[in-house]
């Protein structure tokens, strides 16, 4: 993955993730870390609460979690692909993906990127539909804000675009890790079929868990217990710094 300092990055990114779950279920109650502040709330009427934005006086994190509602998952099964809308040559993306990033999200974070600044760090991530709408929002910030080198670190997303996307990204983004549980169905997805080819973007970083349900081996509760594993002593030091911010 990238060493220790990536592998607790991932501890903590998938926290944040956790938390934007619990700020959806608990119509907007979540546990920033210590250091951080909830800066923004993402989302619309068709998708309440589908992120956050957290900052501190170095860092800006965007993260956004997984399917929730009725209208999310149909996005997640509108497997049309259109042309990736923000840049020339972006290839062609899920359109379902591309239509919840950008009714839903997208104009939200560029405003609340052009008031941040320049010499701050930008990672985003994302669980599911999350790590879906993470992928496309860290291109366009890429490309089409002054924050040309974001991190990207997703866990259990699906295939987001075709081949020429894949390539598009890969020119644009340096950092990506895409965590996989071996068990996990979502990432399979969506098939290719005529007129929709998909591909991953780069940055595959597998883990292994096996549960008992096909929900089971996606959660990102169970995301976090196994990446956890990988530093127990950054994982203590977190939750006794940041009580409540992990799931228990």
């Amino acid at each position: 993955m990238g060493g220790k300092r990536m592998t607790d990055k991932a501890i903590f990114l998938a926290a944040a993730v956790y938390q934007a779950v619990e700020q959806y279920k608990n119509n907007g109650r979540c546990v920033t870390p210590r250091g951080f502040r909830l800066a923004k709330v993402l989302g619309s009427r068709q998708n309440p609460y589908a992120g956050m934005i957290l900052q501190s006086k170095s860092t800006v994190i965007l993260v956004f979690r997984g399917t929730e509602t009725i209208s999310e998952l149909l996005a997640d099964t509108d497997t049309a692909q259109v042309a990736f809308p923000y840049m020339s040559s972006g290839g062609r993306v899920h359109r379902g993906f591309a239509r919840t990033y950008g009714r839903s999200i997208r104009a939200q974070v560029l405003a609340h990127l052009r008031g941040v600044s320049p010499g701050k760090e930008i990672w985003i991530a994302g669980h599911s539909l999350g790590g879906a709408i993470a992928t496309l929002c860290a291109l366009d910030v890429a490309v089409n804000t002054r924050f040309n080198d974001p991190l990207l670190l997703t866990f259990g997303s699906p295939k987001v675009g075709n081949a020429a996307f894949a390539a598009a990204f890969s020119r644009h983004i340096r950092r990506s890790v895409r965590i996989v549980n071996s068990s996990d169905l979502v990432p399979v997805l969506p098939p290719s079929l005529k007129g929709a080819e998909y591909s991953h973007v780069k940055g595959l970083y597998r883990i292994r868990f096996n549960r008992s349900t096909i929900m089971s081996n996606h959660t990102i509760r169970n995301y976090y217990e196994v990446l956890s594993g990988n530093d127990s002593e950054y994982t203590l030091r977190l939750k006794q710094q940041s009580p409540g911010f992990g799931p228990d």
